[in-house]
């Protein structure tokens, strides 16, 4: 291989790898976030809400199945059959009309002998086995039946009164209604835990900026006793507790940094998004202020609109339509 070759290649293969690398370094943009805009993706892609959602449409499914047997339903039946071979029968005389019918011809005969003038005697009964083809033999047979055979037909069933059935399919209404409150109340919860995440969050920003202000006054503050002592201005110890000091206020800036990836860990697995993804918060806590109070405010305290017993009643209903179709059974 000759030098022009390998420099040749070695500029193909830096072309390729240069934008690689490149682009492996570049990190993506930061995911900016509201409240609202964390609780709109919460609701559309964390987990736990779409089970919800499909449990209302395994719900619905389960409840048009039991609304089908209601239903008429008709069934088409067909049959064709191909006789390879006839089936043969043997008879052995028992139909020889002659013989089963001779008391009967000789009791004729003497009723044509006495009423018909100028009858010759034995001409009826000489007539009959004249006309009456002989039978069968033994060793001869027979076939029956055909070389085709066709069957076909409907069936109709339609269930009038089925006391069970429409208990069942009471229970299946409660079901679909029971899937919608549970969503109801998996939505509910995702709102406000990631409420809790996003304030979190935001908490865990203002007690990094603190910490990160206390921590810069001790450094300054560390510098200038540093500096008036090698002045000569303040004693060793002044300059050592400076030191101690600021050292003391690291570690509470580390807990918060750390706090502070804990809570947006937190947040981005109750929205469902990537864990890897960088978000950033905007606003603080002193913007949600005035929504909180008058979220307080608001509350309704009766209790009318609280899930859970919403899902109580409808689970008591549930049982009293299990009590009825049990009953039904008898």
């Amino acid at each position: 291989m000759t030098i022009r070759l390998r420099e040749k290649i070695s500029i193909a293969v830096i072309s390729i790898l240069i934008p690689w690398m490149i682009k492996a370094q570049e990190k993506p943009a930061p995911l900016e976030l509201t409240l609202d805009k964390a609780i709109e993706i919460a609701l559309s892609e964390n987990p736990t809400v779409k089970i919800a959602n499909v449990e209302i449409q395994k719900k619905k499914y389960a409840k048009k199945s039991t609304q089908a047997s209601l239903y008429p339903q008709i069934d088409a039946v067909g049959q064709y059959s191909r006789t390879i071979k006839k089936q043969v029968m043997y008879m052995d005389g028992a139909f020889d009309m002659t013989t089963m019918m001779a008391p009967l011809f000789q009791g004729m005969e003497q009723t044509f002998k006495e009423s018909v003038p100028n009858y010759a005697e034995g001409s009826l009964l000489k007539n009959i086995q004249e006309n009456t083809p002989p039978a069968s033999s033994q060793e001869e047979g027979f076939t029956v039946g055909r070389d085709n055979y066709w069957t076909g037909g409907f069936n109709l069933t339609w269930p009038v009164v089925v006391p069970t059935l429409w208990k069942t399919l009471e229970l299946s209404s409660l079901d679909v209604e029971l899937a919608v409150e549970s969503a109801r109340s998996s939505k509910i919860n995702m709102v406000n835990s990631i409420r809790k995440a996003y304030y979190g969050v935001l908490l865990a920003e203002d007690a990094i900026h603190l910490y990160q202000d206390n921590y810069n006054n001790a450094i300054l503050n560390f510098k200038d006793i540093e500096s008036k002592y090698k002045q000569g201005v303040v004693s060793e110890f002044d300059l050592i507790r400076a030191d101690v000091n600021a050292k003391n206020i690291k570690p509470n800036l580390i807990q918060s940094q750390n706090a502070y990836n804990l809570a947006s860990l937190s947040l981005k697995a109750l929205m469902g998004i990537d864990m890897d993804q960088e978000i950033s918060v905007t606003g603080s806590l002193y913007d949600y202020e005035q929504f909180l109070y008058g979220a307080m405010l608001k509350i309704d305290t009766t209790l009318v609109n609280n899930s859970d017993l919403k899902q109580f009643d409808i689970q008591s209903e549930q049982l009293k339509k299990t009590l009825e179709l049990y009953k039904a059974q008898y």
